[in-house]
């Protein structure tokens, strides 16, 4: 994505925005995204969307240092994202980059804080950081309770204490929108082992199932005290990541039609911009699945399968 996203109509057009002042503090009108798992793929169209509408983006990504050796060869680092959002957008769309483990869900969750405490304020919080462990390969026979526990905590445990600390910092502004994703694969029934051409695990798709129920939960809970505060669950749909494509499992689900990652970036960037009493924003505030494809068909009218 050194380029702008292959889809790339702008859903505002990009605002000049000031230097943080040497105090820490912003004082100006232009809103602060903490963007988590920004490193590629969804996470990173959704960081780049922001900043390209005037968002000033806290992307935050895994530590170096933590990244398993299966990974190590994927593309896609912080500082990476920062030379192109530069190169892209200029001065103004320097991220501040952060470096936490999405294991460690008490400093994940403290990022908000921190933005809040640096910026003056926090608009729009996008949880799209994901655990991958042995677990994802693994039948349930073989699973082992410790690697169970991190799935849980990486992909529940964490995105709750964010969600906690997100609301907190909405409420106290009046206003604010946190959106994670979940995952299709959660509500779909399996018609084969993990192990034998099946796309789903019992230590990912527990987690991403429990967590579905997150948003429609925070919706009817913030109605009352804190009505302007909009929270979203969205569905990315099929998108072929860089593991996928490290693993050699692309082509297995690329008959079935994908999504470009920049389809989320999309969708998530146009209900964080959405002005208070947006009729679509309205309607998919606290649907457990808000699938990301169809809302984009629905708005910019073109197909999104790839």
């Amino acid at each position: 994505m050194a380029d702008a996203p292959s889809r790339a109509a702008s859903l505002h057009p990009a605002a000049a925005r000031p230097e943080r002042p040497s105090g820490g503090t912003v004082t100006d009108a232009h809103p602060v995204a903490v963007v988590y798992g920004a490193t590629r793929g969804i996470g990173r169209a959704v960081a780049w969307r922001l900043a390209e509408s005037g968002h000033r983006v806290v992307a935050v990504g895994r530590p170096d240092a933590r990244k398993p050796a299966a990974h190590a060869a994927l593309a896609g680092t912080l500082d990476e994202l920062e030379r192109d959002l530069v190169a892209a957008f200029g001065e103004r769309a320097r991220p501040q980059l952060v470096r936490c483990d999405v294991l460690d869900s008490r400093a994940s969750a403290a990022v908000v804080d921190d933005a809040e405490r640096e910026w003056g304020r926090v608009d729009v919080v996008v949880v799209s950081a994901v655990f991958q462990g042995a677990g994802a390969s693994q039948r349930v026979a073989q699973l082992e309770l410790d690697e169970l526990e991190r799935y849980v905590r990486g992909n529940f445990t964490t995105c709750v204490a964010i969600a906690q600390r997100a609301v907190a910092a909405f409420a106290r502004r009046g206003s604010g929108t946190f959106v994670q994703l979940v995952s299709g694969s959660s509500r779909t029934a399996p018609v084969r082992p993990v192990d034998k051409g099946g796309f789903m695990a019992l230590a990912y798709v527990a987690p991403k199932a429990a967590v579905a129920k997150l948003v429609p939960l925070l919706a009817v809970e913030l109605r009352d005290v804190a009505p302007h505060v909009r929270v979203f669950n969205v569905d990315p749909g099929l998108v072929i990541t860089e593991t996928m494509k490290q693993q050699g499992t692309a082509r297995m689900f690329e008959r079935w039609g994908t999504v470009d990652p920049d389809v989320t970036g999309r969708v998530v960037a146009r209900l964080a911009t959405a002005p208070r009493g947006d009729p679509l924003a309205q309607r998919l505030h606290g649907v457990e699945f808000v699938h990301a494809p169809q809302v984009f068909e629905e708005v910019w009218g073109t197909d999104a399968k790839l």
